[in-house]
C-alpha cells in the first residue's frame, strides 16, 4: 500500500522539534537516593587575620564565605578562592555554567561592611587539553592568575537567592572553575555544568530519523545534518537535511523530503508497525428482505498488536441522483447491527432493517491499536473485505467479494454511469444469464451494448453475472478483449455496459459457425471473412 498519504507532511508546518536534550557535565552537590550529598572542591585563600575563607556547610550542603566587618584597625583585603573538580567536556561547543548563590548586601551590615565589603563575586575558569590526576597539582590561582581567564562578575540580585548562567565557548578537553570572592558575603549552594545536543530521534510525521548531534556555540554558526529514512520506510523525493541549533532543537523548517512507510505498514508515532490484513472468507450466512447475517475468517496477518478487533460499514446506492459525485451512502440509524457495529470480538454480525430491492455495500475492517492510532491520526481506515448483498423479495442474494487495501468507493467511481443517460435501442441477442441491447450512451450518443438479467434469473445468473463484472473491472484494456465501459447496480433493472461490437463477438461467430443454435451477443451486421478479423475476443 502507498503511503503517501498515511505520512502526512505536517512536519513542514512547523518550525523546529519541541524537544531539546542538555548533557549534565558535573552537578554539586551530588546528591544520592538516600538524600547524603557530597561537594568536595578545593579551597584556597589568603591568609590572614580574621579570614576564614570559604567554609563547607550541610543541611542544606552548601560553601559560604563572609569576610566582612573585620574588628580590626587595618583589616586585610579578603582574596577567597573555590576550585571545582577537573571536568571532561566531551567535545561541547558552548558549555553552560549555572550557579545558584545568594549574596547579603553590604548595606546590612554596619559601616556597610568594612572598606572592602562588595556584593558581587568572580567566576574564572581553566581550560586544557591535559588530564591533571592529582588535586594537589591543579594550578594555584594564589600564585598563578594567568591560568585562569575570568569570565565574569556574578551579583545582579542581593538578599535574594537566585541562577545565574554564564556560557563560554570551549577551548579544549578539560575544564576546571574558580569561584573568587574578594569581599562579599556570599553563598554557593549549588553549581551545574551542561551542553547542549540535538538528540537522536525520528520526526514522527515525516520518519526521517536523525542522529544525536552536538549543538553549536550559537545560532549563526548552525549545523546541518541530513536525516535517514527510519526503520521500514523508504525516502521519496525531496533533501532530508535539517538544522541543529544551538538551543538543542532541530530546525526543520528547510526540511524537503520525507520518508513513507513500506506496504502494509503504518506510521504510529514515528515508527512503522505492521497493520492486520483484511479479513478472510466473507460470506454471507442468511438474507431475506430486511436482513443479513455475515461471517468471515481472522485476517492472517495480526500485525504488532495481536488482539484484533472488527469494524463494519455498511453502504447503500445514494437517493440524490442529481448529484454526480454521490455513489454509496452510510445505512443510516435506522439499520441495527447485532451485536454490534465497532469494536467486534466474534467474526459475525446480523444487519436488520435494511430495505427490499436494494444493492448494499458491507466492508468489514480488521483493526487493532495500531490501526486505532492510524485512524485518528491520519484518517487511514486500514484493510477491509467488502461483499455486495442485494435484498429482494426472496432469498436470492448478489454477492461479489474483494479484499481491498484502499477504498471499494473509489473503484465504484471508476464504473458507476448514471442510467438515465442510457437508452436501449433493440435486442441484439441472448444466451446464459442474460440478454444484450444495442443502446446510445451519453451527450455525445455513443453506441453501446448492455447486458442485462433475464426476467426469470436464477441465483446462479445473479451470481455468474456480477462476478463476470468483477472480473471485467480488474483486466486491463487490450484489443482483443471487449471494453468495459460502466455499470448501473445501484437499483434494478442491472446495467453491464460494453463496447458496442457491430459484427458480433468471435464467440458467438463460432458457435454459430458450429452449428449452435443462439443469438448470443449477435451483431447487427453480417459476419463475412473478412469481417471476422475485426471481431475482438470475448
Amino acid at each position: 500500500m502507498d503511503n503517501f498519504w498515511i505520512a502526512v507532511f505536517t512536519s513542514l508546518t512547523f518550525v523546529a522539534w519541541a524537544s531539546s536534550s542538555q548533557v549534565v557535565l558535573e552537578s554539586k552537590p551530588a546528591c544520592d537516593s538516600s538524600g547524603q550529598c557530597t561537594w568536595n572542591w578545593v579551597l584556597k585563600w589568603k591568609s590572614g587575620p580574621g579570614i576564614a575563607g570559604w567554609t563547607k556547610k550541610s543541611n542544606p550542603t552548601r560553601y559560604t564565605v563572609c569576610d566582612v566587618v573585620l574588628p580590626l584597625p587595618n583589616p586585610p583585603h579578603p582574596s577567597n578562592w573555590e576550585i571545582s573538580d577537573q571536568i571532561t567536556v566531551n567535545g561541547a561547543n558552548r558549555i553552560d555554567i549555572t550557579v545558584e548563590y545568594l549574596i547579603r548586601s553590604c548595606s546590612n551590615f554596619p559601616n556597610n561592611g568594612g572598606p572592602y565589603c562588595v556584593n558581587f563575586f568572580y567566576l574564572y575558569v581553566s581550560q586544557s587539553d591535559h588530564f591533571i590526576k592529582d588535586k594537589a597539582l591543579y594550578p594555584n590561582p594564589l600564585q598563578n592568575t594567568t591560568v585562569y581567564e575570568n569570565v565574569t562578575r556574578i551579583g545582579r540580585l542581593t538578599n535574594v537567592r537566585t541562577f545565574e548562567t554564564i556560557n563560554i565557548l570551549n577551548k579544549g578537553k578539560y575544564l576546571i572553575l574558580a569561584f573568587h570572592n574578594d569581599g562579599a558575603c556570599n553563598t554557593l549552594f549549588s553549581v551545574k555544568v551542561t551542553y547542549y545536543v540535538c538528540p537522536a530521534g525520528t520526526l514522527d510525521n515525516s520518519l526521517v530519523s536523525l542522529a544525536r548531534t552536538v549543538a553549536p556555540a550559537n545560532d549563526s554558526q548552525f549545523i546541518r545534518v541530513e536525516g535517514s529514512c527510519e526503520r521500514d520506510s523508504v525516502h521519496v523525493a525531496g533533501s532530508l537535511y535539517v538544522h541543529c541549533q544551538s538551543n538543542g532543537e532541530w530546525n526543520t523548517s528547510g526540511l524537503k523530503g520525507k520518508c513513507i512507510c513500506k506496504e502494509d505498514m503504518q506510521n504510529v508515532g514515528g515508527k512503522c508497525q505492521v497493520l492486520p490484513s483484511a479479513p478472510r472468507n466473507i460470506n454471507f450466512t442468511f438474507i431475506n428482505q430486511s436482513s443479513v447475517e455475515i461471517s468471515w475468517l481472522p485476517p492472517a496477518i495480526t500485525g504488532d498488536q495481536t488482539q484484533v478487533f472488527y469494524d463494519v460499514d455498511c453502504r447503500k446506492p445514494c437517493n440524490d441522483y442529481e448529484n454526480n459525485k454521490c455513489v454509496n451512502d452510510a445505512c443510516g440509524s435506522d439499520v441495527t447491527y447485532i451485536p454490534y457495529k465497532e469494536g467486534l470480538k466474534v467474526t459475525h454480525v446480523k444487519i436488520t432493517s435494511l430495505s427490499s430491492f436494494v444493492t448494499y455495500t458491507l466492508k468489514i475492517y480488521a483493526t487493532n491499536r495500531v490501526s486505532e492510532v492510524a485512524k485518528r491520526r491520519h484518517g487511514v481506515e486500514g484493510n477491509f473485505m467488502a461483499i455486495i448483498v442485494r435484498t429482494s423479495g426472496s432469498n436470492v442474494p448478489m454477492i461479489a467479494m474483494a479484499e481491498y487495501e484502499e477504498d471499494v468507493d473509489d473503484t465504484l467511481d471508476d464504473f458507476q454511469l448514471d442510467r438515465d443517460q442510457i437508452t436501449l435501442v433493440r435486442l441484439l441477442g441472448a444466451g446464459n444469464f442474460g440478454q444484450v441491447s444495442k443502446a446510445i450512451y451519453g451527450t455525445s450518443r455513443s453506441e453501446v451494448a448492455v447486458k442485462t438479467l433475464k426476467e426469470n434469473a436464477s441465483q446462479k445468473d445473479l451470481q455468474d453475472m456480477l462476478s463476470e463484472l468483477d472480473v471485467m473491472k480488474s483486466l486491463q484494456p487490450h484489443p482483443h478483449v471487449v471494453k468495459l465501459i460502466g455499470c448501473c447496480i445501484e437499483r434494478d433493472p442491472l446495467f453491464i455496459v460494453l463496447e458496442y461490437l457491430p459484427y458480433g463477438d468471435l464467440l458467438g461467430y463460432l458457435r454459430m459457425s458450429r452449428g449452435i443454435e443462439d443469438t448470443y451477443n449477435t451483431g447487427e451486421k453480417n459476419q463475412t471473412q473478412d469481417s471476422v478479423k475485426r471481431i475482438c475476443y470475448h
